[in-house]
């Protein structure tokens, strides 16, 4: 659905989207280029912009061996100075590919991965997560370090090994929790879960769905100790497209298939039936005791220019002319 707005709701909306990414989101990259945001907060920025338009996959590219090795893919936004339309390449990390050369990934995930990248050239190409970018190594010279088909030199050695130095232990293991940044991969799901999606409710069911696609490959690691940060990423695309593909316009039916029945709660007054002058006088009651404390929990109210007919309920009252109905609560 796209949102109309105008120039100044669309210069708010522009700054929010190009703005840098909180630190909380940066992650360190255990080896290769700079630091790196995943492309599902990418995603989720876009989308709640209400600038995007439309991200495409204009052509899937093959190396000499004939695997996927890249994405062109093109994103379209809305700008306070109009469309802007940006094209851009994805790569698949060499890691990918050499996951896919053992059985350990599919072509589709392989794409994925592309368009991923792709992704977040075409936002750094709008400004957005330019920061990122802006490092010491550029991405031509990182992409001209590493080889896909590059292989280590083994060697065979016969003297006994010397054990590693207080320091190197300490750096394998800073390569070891960047990989994984958290001990506990369940907590760091869910407080991503949890900032794409603040209902409960609605990102329960959102879980569920993604849980279950996630479930259809064997290649899919089901215990969150064996996670790595591929799978991470590779689980909230997932969720973020069954977000994205849900749609929740207020009409009973979609907010029923989403919450269930829906029950009416609407607060009509018990003696007259009007829903006009209903006040919940929980709070007033709570701030000034002294003052409040004996007037009624919720009433029909008739004070000044109000048409109530006056009844007044209390929780839990044993007079059932005056018990509020559970429903308000």
């Amino acid at each position: 659905m796209i949102v109309i707005m105008d120039k100044a709701t669309k210069t708010k909306a522009w700054k929010e989207l190009t703005k840098p990414f909180a630190k909380s989101v940066i992650k360190k990259s255990p080896k290769g280029f700079g630091d790196f945001v995943p492309h599902h907060i990418y995603t989720r920025r876009l989308v709640d912009s209400g600038l995007l338009i439309s991200f495409d996959t204009v052509e899937v590219i093959r190396g000499a061996e004939g695997h996927v090795i890249s994405a062109r893919c093109t994103l379209v936004v809305d700008s306070p100075d109009g469309e802007k339309t940006v094209t851009a390449c994805g790569d698949v990390e060499p890691s990918a590919i050499n996951m896919f050369k053992n059985g350990k990934k599919s072509e589709g995930e392989l794409i994925k991965d592309a368009e991923s990248d792709a992704i977040k050239r075409c936002c750094m190409r709008l400004g957005i997560g330019l920061h990122l970018w802006e490092q010491d190594m550029s991405e031509e010279e990182y992409s001209a370090s590493v080889s896909v088909d590059s292989k280590p030199e083994i060697k065979v050695e016969t003297k006994p090994v010397a054990k590693p130095s207080e320091e190197e232990k300490k750096k394998m293991e800073d390569i070891a929790n960047e990989m994984v940044p958290d001990d506990d991969m369940k907590a760091r799901l869910q407080q991503a879960l949890e900032f794409h999606e603040k209902n409960e409710t609605l990102r329960k069911k959102f879980k569920s769905s993604a849980w279950n696609t996630w479930m259809n490959s064997e290649n899919n690691p089901q215990d969150l100790s064996l996670w790595t940060q591929d799978h991470f990423d590779a689980f909230m695309d997932i969720f973020v497209e069954v977000q994205s593909n849900t749609e929740v316009d207020g009409t009973k039916e979609l907010v029923e298939e989403v919450f269930g029945d829906v029950e009416d709660t609407t607060q009509a007054c018990p003696q007259c039936s009007n829903t006009a002058y209903i006040e919940d006088n929980r709070a007033k009651k709570e701030s000034d005791p002294g003052k409040f404390g004996a007037i009624p929990d919720f009433a029909c109210s008739n004070w000044g220019d109000k048409e109530g007919c006056g009844w007044g309920g209390y929780i839990n009252s044993s007079n059932p002319d005056k018990e509020v109905p559970t429903t308000w609560l």
